[in-house]
Order: structure tokens, then C-alpha cells, then sequence
């Protein structure tokens, strides 16, 4: 009967756990602008990881492959990676900070990611209200 009791008790306080992690503090949502991200994308970075996001240099990660860093890092991470630059494994150069364009602001490189999250396939399809969770991350979007 006790470890009924507690099976209940861990039914009814696990979605509380799940809503928790989803919902997040608002510190813990990334929001942003797909257009600009998409612009951005393909006026800044294209030229070294391709229109296909599979890398146009060897050494480039693929943006399409489960091991990609979009799947792997946390959005926190990818995008200090893109403002200080950043060295992959196996890559023969860095990618210079801000992708090489001083002109790239914070906002267009969290557009940016968030962009290549929804694009390729690491974040839900968005619609509506558009906030979607990646593993415990809340990721909003706006159409603009």
C-alpha cells in the first residue's frame, strides 16, 4: 500500500517537474526574429557553412547531422561561440568572431541561431503563440 501511495504522489508531482523545466525563468527564453535570423544567415555565414547548413569547407559542422552543435550545445553557448569565434574539432581555421561581420549585432545573432534551430529541425515547429521547448529550453519566436 506504501509504495502505491508513493507512485500516486510521483504521478501527481511529475507534470509539475515538466511544466517547471519548460516554462523556465524568463532569463532561460531565447526569442527571436526568424526573418532576420534567415537575412542574416545568408548574408553572414552562408559563405562557410553553405545554404544547405552541411558546411561548404571541410571541417565546417553539419548543421543537417545529429551530431550537429545545434543539437549538442545549449543556445547560451552556441551564440558566445559566434560573438568571441570558435575553433571545431577538425576544422582547419577558426570561425572569426561575429562570423567575421563586426556589423552583427547581439539580436542578429540570437536571430541567427534561433533561425537555424527551427531550420534545421532541433526546435518544433512554431505556430500561434510560438513557444516551443528543446530539451527544457524555452525557444520563442516571432514572425517579422
Amino acid at each position: 500500500m506504501k509504495s502505491f501511495v508513493y507512485l500516486v504522489a510521483i504521478l501527481y508531482l511529475l507534470p509539475l517537474k515538466i511544466a517547471a523545466e519548460v516554462k523556465g525563468p524568463s532569463s532561460s527564453v531565447l526569442k527571436f526574429k526568424y526573418k532576420n535570423g534567415e537575412s542574416q544567415y545568408n548574408t553572414t555565414c552562408v559563405a562557410c557553412h553553405g545554404a544547405d547548413g552541411k558546411g561548404a569547407i571541410p571541417g565546417i559542422p553539419d548543421f543537417t547531422s545529429l551530431s550537429s552543435p545545434l543539437k549538442k550545445k545549449h543556445y547560451n553557448i552556441l551564440i558566445e561561440n559566434v560573438k568571441k569565434g570558435f575553433k571545431s574539432k577538425g576544422s582547419p581555421m577558426p570561425m572569426p568572431a561575429k562570423g567575421g561581420n563586426p556589423n552583427l549585432s547581439d539580436e542578429d545573432i540570437k536571430d541567427v541561431i534561433g533561425y537555424l534551430l527551427q531550420r534545421f529541425g532541433f526546435l518544433k515547429k512554431v505556430i500561434n503563440e510560438k513557444v516551443a521547448s528543446k530539451n527544457g529550453q524555452n525557444i520563442e519566436t516571432e514572425e517579422i
